[in-house]
């Protein structure tokens, strides 16, 4: 069931009537779960079509099993003491051997159904160590626990909010019954999203792949090109997708955290992953960042040593997110390279506090030209990082040393072009109404030539969105982050 496909639409508009039908917590939970159900099933190989038939079940057998699993360490806690760093290692076992299929009873990884499974993980590790550290005083029922790790809004790809707040959310009827406005404002984030996933996505992506299909020929410039132009790609698709999922969760009352904080806008590496995918940069500060630090204060800390451990411990949270991703030679290098990047941002800004003195490197962290600088680099750097993901074998013998010039020219620009754009899009979001992030007032667009403005603006984006999928109703974009 893809994020622009009629049956997602379809889900959607049965799931809100019924929920808007009765005013019961109870009613709106059962709502909720249903929905979150039938959007799991859809999943299944072969889809709800194929249910319930032997092979679409065993299809559903990991995310199943891994939801049984997760249950019963969190039962565990309290008869065996079994949280902590111990159980954060077997749940990363347990998600490894899932991703890779149950031989056991059949099922191949092809046949497999992961999809979301990574983030169920977070969801899992979350209330069993929240529990062994006392913070979770009750373990929820399993009606409940499942209702959280599958909320279908935020089941494929976050955002990761804690379950205290998920049942705070379903429990009280923030902003209901829904208003005009609340109603204007929510239909107006999906468009927006819409709009990246559908049409600014597909662009970038288009130009991506054209430049990548150059490499042979100029390495240097198309590659800094294509690089660039994938963060484009995953920034438009990845943030539209949390788009929609924000405006449709608000359609229900419910208020999802936010998961991209203008990252286009970021000072350095370290704020730029502050501003993407920002609730799991939360969790992993949290659950992993936080212990590997105080482990290392504990064992190796010194004077000189304490302000470079930091540096240790963001290597350590980045390998850990690539190999969250995917256990293959790719994403580890992904994690890799974003760790030495936040690495190396961390050492710089120790050495530049202890160089010029705590107020003369505020005020260089503070001079545009130096945060534009370093805005431009962060952008480039992730590119880098991030192009280990699509570059082929082929092609990476013909990035060698001879086309470092041309590259690093090329994407100090399209570094910079990206930067302008990341002010321009927050510039827009806010005079055009939109509840941005950070923005939590009410809609300021005033007067009957403001909401007339407002909403001909929605208007426009419905249609564009409508027209692009007419015309590829038979290749509908499907959402990069599904797989992880």
């Amino acid at each position: 069931m893809g994020l622009l496909s009629l049956q997602f639409l379809l889900l959607h508009a049965v799931s809100l009537f019924l929920y808007h039908l009765h005013a019961g917590a109870a009613w709106r939970r059962s709502v909720v779960t249903l929905s979150s159900l039938v959007f799991v099933l859809s999943y299944a190989d072969g889809g709800l079509e194929a249910l319930p038939g032997p092979h679409a079940l065993r299809s559903l057998s990991a995310i199943v099993g891994f939801a049984l699993l997760g249950y019963g360490g969190l039962l565990a806690v309290d008869r065996w003491k079994a949280g902590g760093p111990a159980g954060l290692a077997r749940g990363f076992v347990a998600l490894v051997a899932l991703k890779r299929g149950l031989p056991f009873v059949g099922v191949e990884r092809s046949l497999c159904v992961t999809v979301g499974l990574s983030y169920v993980l977070l969801r899992v590790l979350h209330l069993i160590l929240d529990r062994s550290q006392g913070e979770l005083k009750d373990v929820p029922r399993f009606g409940r626990y499942c209702s959280y790790l599958f909320f279908f809004p935020t089941f494929l790809a976050g955002p990761i909010w804690r379950y205290e707040e998920y049942v705070r959310e379903l429990t009280t009827p923030a902003a209901l019954p829904l208003t005009r406005d609340g109603a204007f404002r929510a239909l107006s984030r999906v468009a927006n999203g819409l709009l990246k996933v559908a049409v600014l996505g597909e662009v970038a992506l288009y130009a991506h792949q054209a430049f990548a299909g150059m490499l042979l020929a100029d390495a240097g410039v198309c590659y800094a090109l294509a690089a660039m132009l994938y963060l484009l790609y995953i920034y438009f698709d990845f943030s539209g997708y949390m788009d929609v999922v924000v405006g449709v969760a608000a359609l229900y009352g419910v208020t999802l955290p936010e998961n991209f904080v203008s990252p286009l806008q970021s000072r350095d590496v370290l704020d730029f992953w502050n501003r993407w995918h920002a609730t799991l940069s939360r969790w992993m500060q949290q659950y992993l960042f936080v212990p590997v630090v105080a482990f290392l204060t504990r064992r190796y800390g010194s004077k000189a040593r304490t302000p470079y451990i930091g540096a240790v411990g963001y290597f350590t949270v980045f390998l850990a997110v690539g190999a969250w991703h995917d256990l293959t030679w790719r994403f580890l290098a992904f994690g890799a390279g974003l760790g030495l990047l936040a690495s190396a941002t961390k050492v710089w800004d120790v050495w530049i506090g202890k160089r010029l003195g705590r107020t003369r490197a505020g005020l260089l962290r503070d001079n545009p030209l130096y945060r534009r600088a370093m805005n431009c680099l962060a952008l480039f750097a992730v590119a880098v990082a991030l192009s280990t993901v699509w570059v082929q074998p082929s092609a990476q013998a013909v990035l060698h040393a001879g086309s470092l010039a041309a590259s690093l020219a090329v994407g100090a620009l399209a570094a910079l072009f990206l930067s302008v754009l990341g002010e321009a899009c927050g510039a827009m979001d806010v005079r055009l109404g939109r509840l941005a992030v950070g923005d939590r007032g009410e809609w300021t667009a005033r007067g009957i030539f403001g909401n007339c403005a407002a909403q001909t603006w929605l208007a426009a984006r419905a249609l564009l969105v409508t027209g692009v999928l007419l015309v590829r109703m038979d290749d509908i974009p499907s959402f990069v982050y599904q797989g992880f």
